[in-house]
Formats: structure tokens, sequence, C-alpha cells
């Protein structure tokens, strides 16, 4: 069988011979133009502001942190795209396409004052099988530490900052001067070369951010900074029996001040 609307042969000059196509690019960049910082990026210095939460009522505390909140610390951050382009003849450009933020969104802490805090029903000792109306009396010195309780949280929150996105400024400012990439493969380079400076890769920046931000978690999950009161202690009662007044002394008021930010903002890989 023969096709008649088939392929026929060609003579060679049918096809003109291609001049022109991918070629391999003679990569030029001289390395000795991009030299790469020796040594780790130290621990950088974080400029948040930590030096005083601002004081106000139980109430406005609890909307921001919750029904058992006496101070609330909430830092926001992210940011930190990154990419790369490369140049003919073997260099490549490191931009930063959104730079890091972080700062403290808010900053509070329970200021002195007596507070209604849900109600109490009583099952013995004074105005028994009574349901009453609970309130805290807060004094300055109770006030004082749940100030240094969030105080606390912040100076996690700046040294995770100058374990991470600190020091990761600096090496991106390190790979923004340019390098050089076999075939323009710049983003793996650029990866190699931030961590030589930091000592982790690109890919794992994100995670080890949000380990180190999220130590501070720990004051509160381990009851550091939780306020306890036992029903009944350190408690007045009004004539009538329908309130119970607390009030909370230094010593209700967990472990401030005994664990060093030092101490537990640390072991993410950084």
């Amino acid at each position: 069988m023969r096709l008649r609307g088939g392929l026929r042969d060609l003579p060679a000059v049918a096809l003109p011979r291609l001049k022109t196509g991918l070629r391999l690019q003679r990569c030029t960049c001289d390395k000795s133009s991009y030299p790469l910082p020796s040594g780790k990026v130290p621990e950088q210095t974080s400029t948040l502001d930590c030096s005083s939460p601002t004081p106000t009522t139980l109430e406005e505390v609890k909307k921001a942190g919750g029904p058992t909140a006496l101070g609330y610390t909430h830092v926001q951050h992210g940011g930190g795209k990154i990419s790369t382009s490369g140049n003919v003849g073997g260099s490549c450009n490191f931009t930063v396409d959104r730079p890091h933020s972080f700062s403290l969104q808010s900053y509070i802490s329970t200021q002195p004052g007596t507070y209604d805090d849900g109600t109490e029903k009583r099952k013995g000792g004074p105005c028994p099988n009574k349901e009453l109306k609970k309130r805290l009396h807060i004094t300055a010195a109770a006030a004082e530490v749940f100030k240094q309780g969030e105080i606390e949280h912040c100076e996690d929150a700046r040294r995770a900052w100058a374990l991470s996105y600190g020091r990761w400024d600096v090496a991106y400012g390190d790979l923004a001067k340019g390098f050089c990439a076999e075939n323009n493969k710049c983003m793996p380079v650029a990866s190699d070369r931030f961590k030589s400076r930091i000592g982790i890769s690109l890919e794992d920046r994100k995670k080890v951010a949000k380990c180190l931000i999220g130590k501070t978690s720990k004051r509160d999950s381990e009851k550091w900074h939780t306020l306890v009161i036992v029903e009944g202690k350190k408690a007045t009662y009004d004539k009538k029996c329908t309130t119970v007044t607390y009030t909370p002394t230094v010593d209700d008021l967990g472990e401030v001040g005994k664990h060093s930010t030092k101490d537990l903002v640390q072991g993410c890989g950084e």
C-alpha cells in the first residue's frame, strides 16, 4: 500500500542548516570580586522597646488575651520574601522582595484596682451554699509583678529576633552584594552562602524563627505566670454574703523573675 498524501523524499537543500540555537554560556564571573565574610553572624540587637507595657483595666486585658489573662503581649512578625536572578557571565542578584517585620501589636498589663471576676459558689466556710459575685483586688505590688511578667515575654521576643531575623538581615546584606553561580543556578548558591554565615539553610529559616518566637509560651504553659487563687483563702466577704473579694499577694503570682530569657529562648537550631 502506498501513501498518496504522505511525506516524500525531500532534497537536502529543502531544510536549511540551523546556524543559531542553545549554546553553553561561558562563566566569566570573577569569584574574587564577591568575597563572603568569614565566621558566623553574631546575635544582633533588637530595637523592640520592652521598657514598660501599657497599664489598663482587667476587662481590657481579658478582651485581648482571654478569660484568665492578667497581661497580654503580642508580636506581629513576617516578611523575608526573597528572590534571585542571574546575569550574563554567571553573576547573581539577590533581592529581598518583602523585608522582615517585627513589632509589638499589643503590650498591656493589669493596673491596680478592684475588678469583677465572675461568680463563685461557696460549698462551705463563710456564706455556705451561696453563689457570690467574685472580685479581684489588684494591689500596686501585684500589678508590678504582672508588668514584669509581660516584660519577660517582650524580652523573649527581642532575643528571638536577635537570633533569627536580625542575623538573617545581615546575611541578606552580604548576598545582596552579588555572587557567582554556574549556569545561573543562583538560589542553591545563595542558600549555601547563607548557611555558611548563619548555620541553617534558607529553606529552614522560617521553621527556626517560629520555634524561637514560640519559646515564650512556656512561661504560660508551665504556669510560671499563673495567678493561683485558692477558694476561700485571702478572701473577704461583704456582710450580706453577696460578694467575695480576693487580694492576691506576690507569693500567689507564679515564678515571674525566676527563668531567664537567655536560658529559655534557644535550642531551635539557630
